[in-house]
């Protein structure tokens, strides 16, 4: 396994728990520490708290949607990594992710090897 992978921290947001949880098994096997947080509030709190170095972001958020995260995270954190992983399939809210600095974007329903991919790039 490549050396820059382990070790690397995560943090997963959904306000589905059942969405973590696979996540989390996933990073797991890529030996990648998580934290995760329900919402978008959750997660504000967590990333003054502690250093991750991907955010894992699901786009329909309780309150703030993920969207508005992702544009605090990129004026806050510029060098953080943000992967949206929404149910939302639109081509428009995609182009409009990445422009606003998502390094990427995964559909959900996901398949493994594609968040390893997107996780590992």
């Amino acid at each position: 396994m490549d050396e820059d992978i382990k070790g690397k921290k995560v943090l997963i947001v959904d306000d589905d728990a059942s969405i973590g949880r696979m996540l989390g098994r996933i990073l797991q096997k890529m030996q990648r520490g998580y934290s995760f947080a329900l919402s978008a509030e959750e997660a504000r709190r967590m990333l003054k708290e502690e250093a991750f170095d991907l955010i894992l972001c699901d786009i329909l958020l309780p309150g703030e949607s993920g969207m508005d995260l992702i544009e605090y995270v990129m004026s806050e954190y510029p060098d953080m990594a943000v992967i949206m992983v929404s149910g939302v399939d639109d081509p428009q809210t995609v182009e409009k992710a990445l422009e606003i600095g998502a390094s990427g974007f995964i559909v959900k329903p996901f398949k493994t090897s594609e968040v390893m991919i997107n996780v590992s790039s």
